[in-house]
């Protein structure tokens, strides 16, 4: 697998310099001439930058639990809405992100 610094010596740049042109930073003055040079090394190379090298790897993420501590009992969550819509509201959320049982 190609590095970072195998393409900016194969262009003729520094690594900072291949790098900022590789991660499309807008803030980095460079020739038209050299960034074609680094991108065209960096394909000759097949190289991959972090997260194209972690694209194509799954992510393994375990379940957790998310626990809310009511303070009062149902009788009273019925009587005063505004915990009840918030504990609701929570719940939605969660949903929403499918962090759910």
């Amino acid at each position: 697998m190609a590095t970072l610094k195998d393409v900016a010596k194969r262009a003729g740049v520094s690594p900072a310099a291949a790098s900022r042109v590789l991660n499309q930073d807008r803030h980095f003055s460079v020739s038209d001439d050299t960034r074609m040079k680094i991108q065209e090394a960096a394909k000759a190379l097949g190289y991959k930058g972090r997260v194209e090298h972690y694209q194509d790897t799954t992510l393994c993420i375990p379940k957790a639990k998310i626990g809310i501590f009511l303070l009062y009992n149902e009788i009273l969550e019925i009587e005063d809405s505004y915990y009840q819509i918030v504990r609701l509201n929570i719940k939605s959320e969660l949903e929403k992100k499918w962090i759910t049982n």
